[in-house]
């Protein structure tokens, strides 16, 4: 049996408890995340644009790792006529492409696409995209996103790291898909094509890094520490 009078093993406790705390409370905070997003409205395609953030401010913490995300929408209106003199199968592939490009190099690329399918008859004699032979499709929209993660020690981060801002372009083109269709149909003599697009972008920069303590806290640890310490050299004395 400790020797140590009962109401110094409470004390002892106590301060064993304090300095848990305290320790718990200095320790670095691990997965902490700073993200900055960019919304670019609609537009028709080939528009360019940047996408702007801070840099990771190194007074933080360390930075381990920087995820960037990007997601592309191409929306609007598809139709096509069949001006050939058999029936058709169309399918068209209603598609756009975005590209994040940093220090002349891509780095993503999103290219958000529909699949449009029909079989259609012989030229009715009408060109206006429905009927028999056409088909118009109305407020149509597909999305696409891409991402990626640069690592620390895998990676160069300098470029993420300072007091500054962070520039990256971004380009857009529009329809790149080509109609095709089977039987006596010639795609490109005898199908009429309309394509009407408007593009847009979300940019997503997240970084992730592990925090430096809070000042002072590293001091109360001293402290508690201290606690500890006078509390044990009571109970010496005591017994």
């Amino acid at each position: 049996m400790s020797n140590v009078p009962k109401q110094h093993k409470t004390g002892l406790l106590a301060a064993i408890l304090c300095v848990a705390t305290v320790t718990g409370l200095a320790s670095p905070t691990m997965g902490e995340t700073l993200t900055y997003s960019q919304s670019f409205k609609p537009r028709k395609p080939g528009w360019s644009s940047t996408f702007r953030a801070p840099q990771f401010d190194p007074t933080l913490g360390t930075l381990e790792s920087v995820v960037i995300s990007l997601t592309g929408r191409t929306e609007g209106v598809a139709a096509f006529e069949n001006l050939g003199e058999s029936p058709a199968d169309v399918q068209i592939r209603y598609t756009a492409e975005f590209q994040l490009v940093q220090d002349s190099s891509p780095i993503l690329v999103a290219s958000p696409t529909l699949e449009l399918s029909d079989v259609v008859s012989a030229f009715d004699g009408v060109l206006n995209y429905t009927g028999d032979s056409g088909r118009t499709y109305k407020d149509i929209a597909a999305d696409a996103t891409s991402d990626t993660t640069f690592i620390l020690g895998r990676d160069d981060l300098t470029s993420y790291i300072g007091t500054g801002l962070l520039s990256i372009r971004l380009l857009t083109g529009g329809f790149i898909g080509q109609p095709q269709s089977s039987g006596a149909l010639n795609a490109s003599d005898d199908l009429e094509l309309y394509i009407n697009q408007r593009l847009s972008a979300t940019v997503d920069l997240t970084y992730e890094y592990t925090a430096v303590p809070e000042p002072g806290l590293a001091t109360l640890v001293g402290l508690g520490g201290g606690v500890l310490l006078r509390r044990r050299r009571r109970a010496m004395k005591a017994s």
